[in-house]
Order: C-alpha cells, then structure tokens, then sequence
C-alpha cells in the first residue's frame, strides 16, 4: 500500500465506532458467504483488514483466516479483538504486498473490503493474488 500508514495508525482506536464501516463489513460478509463454498480446512487471507471488521464476519467459515494489514496500529487493535474473543482460527499478519514479497503460506481465499483503492497498481496487486 502507497498511502502512509500513520494515517491509520492514528485512526485505529476509533475505526470500529463508525457503523457504516460496521454495516458495510457485514453486508460484504453476507455477499461473500453467498458465493463462496465454505469448507471445513479452508485457508482464507484479508488483506488490508484494518482492525478485522470484514474477518470477524468470516471467521465462523473458513478453517483459518490469517488477518494482514501494513498499519502497525489496526494490527494492534486487532489483535486485541482476537485476544478478548480467543478467536482460535485468526491470526496476524504484517504484510504490504506493494514491496513485500509474498508470504510462503498459500490460501483457498483472497478477500479485500475498501483496500484497492489506496494501491496504485491494481493491475499488479491482483496478479500477485
């Protein structure tokens, strides 16, 4: 991602009071369970989930859910959502696949919500999917 990450550092501890973002994460859940065939095993990635509204919707579904995001502060509200609800199938990771290599991990699902719009290269990023 190209947009400064201090912009949602300090925006973090409020991200989850707004419910539009709490709504749209949900309705995006719902569309997505539509269309996806869930299964027990499934391996699924969000990346720029911010503080996991969207992977919180999902996390009932797949086997395991790995969060990633490249803003130091979502990642710690995160992660502090996932301690209080002991979310056995969540895990953190940092990632901005605009320098990053990719993660050895390979998932069954690639879910986004409200990220594409801060990469530049659109094109690039969802190749490297």
């Amino acid at each position: 991602m190209t947009e400064p990450t201090g912009k949602f550092d300090a925006l973090a501890a409020a991200w989850d009071n707004d419910p539009i973002k709490a709504a749209r994460a949900q309705a995006i859940a719902a569309a997505i369970r539509r269309e996806v065939p869930f299964r027990p095993g499934m391996r699924a990635l969000e990346y720029g989930c911010g503080t996991g509204l969207l992977g919180f919707a999902l996390a009932p579904f797949p086997g395991t859910l790995t969060l990633a995001d490249a803003s130091d502060g979502m990642l710690e509200v995160l992660r502090r959502k996932i301690a209080a609800t002991s979310a056995p199938n969540m895990s953190v990771l940092k990632l901005d696949l605009t320098p990053d290599p990719l993660p050895a991990a390979r998932y069954d699902l690639v879910c986004l919500l409200m990220v594409l719009h801060h990469i530049p290269d659109t094109d690039a990023i969802l190749r490297r999917f």
